[in-house]
C-alpha cells in the first residue's frame, strides 16, 4: 500500500513538473471562456498545443483545457512529452491529479535522482500528488499527460541548479 501511494504521489508531479505561475500568462487567452460555472467541452482536435513554460526542460508541449494555472482555483492542463525526457527533483506547492492518457511515464520519490526507485505505468494510470513531496519524473516513450490541480501552478527544484529558468541561454551565432 505504502508503494501505492508513493507512486500516485510521484507522478502526480510529474505533470505538475511543468508549470508556475507564468504558465497561465504564456497562455492567456487560450481557452477564453472556459473557466468558472461554465459547461467545457474540448475536442482533442480543437486542442492549442503551446510550447511548455520555462519552468520545465525544452521540448514539453502543453494544452489548457480550463481555468488559469498562474491564478487561483481548478485548473486542467495536458502535458505532451517526448520519450526520454527527464524532470529532475522538484516540489508542488499544492496537490494535483495526473492521469497518463497516452505513453509510458515514471515518477521516483526523493530529492535526488536515483533511476532505480523511478516507477512506470501507462495509459489509464491515476496519481494524486501531495503538496511538498519530492519527486522526479522520466519520460519513457511519447506521453500525453492530464493535470487537475489548484492554482497557482508552481514548480519548485530541490536544487535551483536545475531549474531551466536558471540555465544561461544558447549562445546565438
Amino acid at each position: 500500500m505504502k508503494r501505492v501511494v508513493a507512486t500516485w504521489m510521484a507522478l502526480g508531479a510529474l505533470v505538475a513538473l511543468a508549470a508556475t505561475p507564468a504558465l497561465g500568462q504564456e497562455m492567456e487567452g487560450a481557452h477564453e471562456g472556459h473557466a468558472g460555472p461554465s459547461h467545457v467541452v474540448v475536442d482533442p482536435g480543437d486542442l492549442e498545443w503551446m510550447p511548455g513554460p520555462a519552468s520545465l526542460p525544452p521540448g514539453a508541449q502543453v494544452a489548457v483545457l480550463e481555468g488559469d494555472p498562474s491564478k487561483e482555483g481548478p485548473f486542467t492542463v495536458r502535458l505532451r512529452l517526448p520519450a526520454g525526457y527527464k524532470v529532475q527533483p522538484h516540489r508542488h506547492h499544492a496537490i494535483e491529479h495526473l492521469t497518463i492518457l497516452s505513453g509510458r511515464a515514471g515518477i521516483g520519490l526523493g530529492e535526488m535522482w536515483d533511476g532505480q526507485q523511478i516507477r512506470y505505468t501507462g495509459p489509464g494510470g491515476f496519481h494524486v500528488m501531495q503538496a511538498g513531496v519530492a519527486h522526479f519524473a522520466m519520460i519513457e516513450e511519447d506521453s500525453i499527460l492530464q493535470v487537475h490541480a489548484m492554482g497557482p501552478w508552481v514548480l519548485e527544484y530541490v536544487s535551483p541548479a536545475d531549474d531551466p529558468r536558471n540555465q544561461p541561454a544558447p549562445a546565438s551565432n
